[in-house]
């Protein structure tokens, strides 16, 4: 049985633990919008909430000056609205009044039921919230147990590349040496066959190199880009938001920053500080993001 080559080998824990932590991370994008999702769906029953019980607040108070002008007035008339001659007069307006705080009554009773169902629905979204809460919280320590084992698989396939490389930069002294010794053996003999050795096959890097320079990327200028950096950082590279900590000029986290740099197959960035790599590289993780994930990293805006 041929032995197993140990570059091939540290290269597929790489890609499996590459598409292990692609998976989580969109699960982790996912599991936000969820969470974004509720907070507005929270934050308008909230609203409804408060609006029902401001116009509740106006309706009992309507009731309670009718009701009060019932029992101030009792049977009497009223000049203002009556001419006072006929007592029937009374009665009509004591009717009229009871009837209209009846039907801010029923109107009262109706705000009262459909803000507490209003109110249900809001405490079972918020447990909802708080459920996916600690789903993003889970996800996060999956996504850092991931980051180790991807590191740990990258130093695997950075140690046999090395130790290929080693290899092969030995081998040329070596065969020097053998041959300066066999042909010391073999004077008056007839020469040999030259020894062959097999070419070194060079392993591929994963993924696509990185884009260096100061200027901008190949999508530095899409107006998703100009507005979301403007708006995140006003177009500083440099910036750091210690409230994060947020980075760069799209204000990556550094989680995110990783995902994303795993997902382009970028893992020279896995691991940088996102303020620290280059304009272009910081354009090309933003635009990936983009294109990945869509607004919602950013808030939906832009």
């Amino acid at each position: 049985m041929a032995p197993s080559d140990p570059v091939a080998t540290a290269a597929a824990r790489v890609a499996s633990a590459r598409q292990q932590a692609d998976a989580l991370a969109s699960r982790y994008f996912a599991a936000l919008d969820r969470d974004a999702g509720l907070v507005v769906q929270i934050t308008d029953l909230e609203t409804r909430i408060r609006d029902d019980e401001t116009h509740a607040s106006a309706l009992r108070a309507r009731v309670a000056v009718r009701a009060r002008q019932l029992y101030e007035t009792g049977g009497t008339t009223l000049v203002d609205f009556f001419d006072g001659a006929d007592p029937l007069d009374s009665a009509r307006r004591d009717h009229l009044v009871a009837a209209a705080s009846a039907r801010d009554n029923n109107v009262f009773n109706d705000l009262a039921r459909q803000n507490e169902v209003l109110r249900s629905r809001r405490q079972q979204l918020t447990d909802d919230q708080r459920q996916q809460q600690q789903a993003i919280a889970n996800l996060r320590g999956a996504q850092a147990a991931m980051d180790a084992q991807l590191a740990s698989a990258k130093r695997a396939l950075a140690d046999a590349q090395a130790a290929v490389a080693a290899q092969a930069a030995a081998a040329p002294a070596t065969q020097a040496s053998a041959s300066a010794s066999g042909s010391s053996r073999s004077r008056g003999r007839s020469p040999s066959s030259p020894a062959t050795t097999s070419p070194r096959v060079a392993t591929p890097p994963i993924g696509p190199q990185p884009i260096g320079g100061g200027s901008g990327g190949s999508h530095h200028n899409d107006p998703f880009l100009v507005c979301t950096r403007a708006r995140e950082s006003s177009g500083d590279y440099s910036v750091v938001n210690p409230a994060g900590p947020w980075y760069g000029a799209y204000q990556f986290s550094q989680s995110t920053w990783d995902s994303v740099a795993n997902h382009a197959g970028r893992l020279d960035l896995v691991g940088v500080r996102p303020n620290a790599a280059s304009v272009s590289d910081q354009d090309d993780m933003a635009w990936t993001l983009y294109q990945w994930q869509g607004k919602g990293p950013w808030g939906g805006r832009c």
